[in-house]
């Protein structure tokens, strides 16, 4: 061609050349680190420049699609949504610790970790290690599932803390890896002090009660999570209701639901702040805070369930909802997000869970957890 195409470098090459070099560095994923073809030479090609060379809207939208793909990964202050069902929305994070749920599918995801989604008060490596641990999470995969079982109904050799599974028999157990003899139930060796095969009154162990701790902690955070499912069922169904409710009721109680939902997700990853928070000064202060919001939590569920569920008729329901259920459901709503707020902030204060601020000149990403959720009529 008499005007081949050539980048500020001023290097030459014919199109055809260009556009099958360009074309292999976009499928192969490199367009981003793509420079002149000419050796050593470092000048980048422009996006002006690479849609005037190639033709293929295939490749074109690739290169769109890697282009967005290497600007989010860039910003500190954007994500994709993690929603495990599958989004193509990118989140952005408003301010330390804040930052509105996708307006697709409401998911809230974090920004800091690979974890499924948005998880205070409970830190980026309380979760991390939740899930080597065996913890039950939303979302698990067949493998964290099958992790978390076998943390159910195993113990751990006290000697070389291999998993052992008890289905049947006496308290006496011979670890299969190590031959090491112990009591099932206090964990302690078996000689030269146990003698009855189905009683022990030892001490327990160290070990055992942290088996226990670890069992209570992780049935409270699965019973919050499965609590969830509750206002996410009534939320779908109240969805897809016709306008023939007064639009205000039935913008609220979608609401409603949706605080229900996110607080249950925050009481179950409070477990797992609690489980491995040392600090007792601060354990106490989240526990009250989480304690009350627990009890607001109930009491707005059983509120709204005495109002919707006593009769099969949803909508009907919504329509006779009077003004007294009404306005004791938008203060309990009121409170519950008030202690959500609450313990949104002494997650970040926290130092240990990750989310001070940092100097601007070294800016990190956080999580993403949602502001308060928009009531109507509710008071800010």
């Amino acid at each position: 061609a008499d005007n081949p195409p050539s980048l500020c470098c001023g290097h030459s090459c014919c199109k055809n050349c260009w556009n099958e070099y360009l074309t292999t560095r976009i499928e192969q994923n490199l367009v981003l680190n793509c420079t002149c073809p000419t050796t050593d030479c470092l000048a980048q090609p422009t996006s002006d420049f690479i849609h005037k060379i190639i033709s293929s809207k295939e490749v074109v939208q690739k290169y769109e699609k890697a282009l967005l793909r290497g600007f989010v990964e860039s910003c500190s202050n954007l994500t994709w949504c993690t929603n495990p069902q599958g989004c193509d929305r990118i989140l952005c994070k408003e301010g330390l610790g804040t930052g509105a749920a996708c307006a697709k599918c409401s998911w809230v995801s974090c920004f800091n970790c690979s974890f499924p989604e948005a998880h205070y008060p409970a830190s980026c490596s309380h979760m991390s290690q939740w899930m080597d641990d065996g913890g039950f999470y939303e979302g698990m995969t067949l493998e964290a599932q099958s992790k978390h079982l076998t943390k159910l109904i195993s113990k751990h050799c006290p000697s070389c803390q291999a998993p052992i599974e008890k289905n049947e028999g006496c308290l006496h157990m011979t670890c299969a890896k190590c031959n090491h003899g112990f009591c099932w139930r206090c964990l302690k060796p078996w000689k030269p002090n146990h003698k009855d095969y189905y009683n022990c009154t030892a001490m327990v162990s160290r070990a055992a009660r942290q088996e226990k701790r670890f069992q209570d902690y992780n049935e409270k955070c699965t019973f919050q999570h499965q609590a969830k499912e509750f206002a996410s069922c009534l939320r779908n169904r109240l969805c897809v209701l016709s306008e023939e409710p007064p639009l205000r009721t039935l913008t609220f109680l979608i609401s409603a639901c949706k605080v229900l939902e996110l607080s249950r997700k925050v009481l179950g990853y409070a477990c797992v702040y609690s489980y491995y928070n040392q600090d007792s000064e601060r354990l106490d202060v989240l526990e009250a805070q989480t304690e009350n919001l627990e009890y607001h939590v109930n009491a707005l569920q059983i509120l709204i369930e005495f109002c919707l569920l006593q009769s099969e008729d949803l909508a009907c329901s919504v329509r006779l909802l009077n003004s007294e259920n009404y306005n004791s459901a938008l203060e309990l709503v009121r409170r519950v997000q008030e202690r959500l707020s609450g313990i949104l902030q002494h997650s970040t204060q926290d130092f240990r869970v990750g989310y001070l601020s940092q100097p601007d000149d070294n800016p990190t990403k956080d999580s993403n957890v949602p502001e308060k959720a928009a009531i109507p009529g509710a008071s800010e």
